[in-house]
């Protein structure tokens, strides 16, 4: 793997990681319960995208140092989404929009597909396992306001 990949791999999640911390603002700000979700949803992939982006800058050629300053890179990128919300009135407005709409295309562009290359129920059992945990979740929370 080159550097160039590792590069443009960093800066496509580093768009990612901005539009999640749009995503935690703007749904505290439609209703609290629904920022709570959001932020443990987002939280939960925080860990595997940290992991993603450090070792491709690794198989890039990169040293641990750089490694690990790419992840906290993404860290800072949620950040500043959740900062530049409260300061932008689009994004305040439409902010939670515009990520829903994200989520739900990288969902069909991606997991779908993946979803049809498998055989077997073990992929679909797991997406649907997951979408019950979320409403488990939601209840839960819920529950606790």
């Amino acid at each position: 793997m080159s550097a160039v990949a590792g590069t443009s791999a960093l800066v496509g999640l580093l768009l990612h990681t901005f539009f999640d911390g749009v995503a935690i603002a703007s749904a505290f700000a439609v209703r609290p319960t629904l920022g709570v979700m959001v932020f443990v949803a987002i939280f939960l992939h925080k860990l595997p995208e940290g992991v993603t982006i450090s070792s491709l800058m690794v198989a890039g050629g990169r040293s641990q140092g750089r490694a690990v300053a790419a992840a906290a890179l993404l860290g800072l990128a949620t950040l500043i989404g959740v900062v530049l919300t409260d300061q932008l009135g689009f994004l305040v407005q439409h902010g939670l929009a515009l990520s829903a709409g994200v989520t739900i295309y990288v969902a069909a562009s991606n997991l779908v597909p993946e979803f049809q290359g498998k055989k077997g129920w073990t992929l679909p059992a797991a997406f649907f396992a997951g979408a019950a945990v979320f409403y488990v979740t939601k209840m839960l929370v819920e529950s606790a306001s």
